[in-house]
């Protein structure tokens, strides 16, 4: 087996990227892991290594699959899979909608997929205290339950979004 302890994909970065973050975080990672003592690849080919951690910046969504780096990303995934190693799914912040330009570099991290049944969110066992620190450092805030009144709330994915599978939250 490789010695190789981490491989952060490059190419799986749009081509037509402008956005300085996402290379940024595939930097940092590498800096982190040889800072530890371990290898790090920053890997720009289209080729998948391998590795115990692989850095994919994003995942694959349904429009585009054909995309080369997109199929990059897919392959990555897949090929760590096969050899029961890790891949670390980073993606865009939840929030930016509040929040445009990202300054405190809240991201979405999964290990292994993106799904809530392919991926593991660090959802467990979570500190109420970061979401009281992301709400003041945003200012946003969830309103109390209430159980009256004359309107239900339904939130949907974005039309478009990969995490509905290609299905149509409109026509469903």
């Amino acid at each position: 087996m490789s010695n190789i302890t981490a491989v952060a994909y490059y190419a799986g970065i749009p081509p037509n990227n402008s956005n300085p973050e996402k290379p940024q975080i595939l930097d940092y990672f590498c800096q982190g892991v040889v800072a530890s003592g371990d290898t790090a690849i920053a890997h720009t080919g289209m080729d998948t290594l391998r590795c115990d951690v692989a850095l994919i910046q994003g995942f694959v969504h349904e429009h585009g699959k054909s995309a080369p780096h997109l199929q990059l990303r897919k392959n990555a995934v897949n090929l760590q899979k096969s050899t029961n190693k890790r891949s670390l799914i980073v993606d865009s912040n939840l929030f930016l909608y509040a929040d445009k330009s990202n300054p405190l570099h809240y991201l979405r991290y999964s290990f292994d997929g993106v799904f809530p049944t392919t991926g593991f969110y660090f959802d467990q066992d979570v500190d109420p205290a970061r979401w009281e620190q992301i709400s003041r450092d945003l200012g946003i805030g969830l309103k109390p339950w209430r159980t009256h009144g004359n309107h239900i709330l339904i939130c949907l994915q974005r039309n478009g979004g990969w995490s509905m599978r290609g299905l149509d939250e409109f026509n469903g």
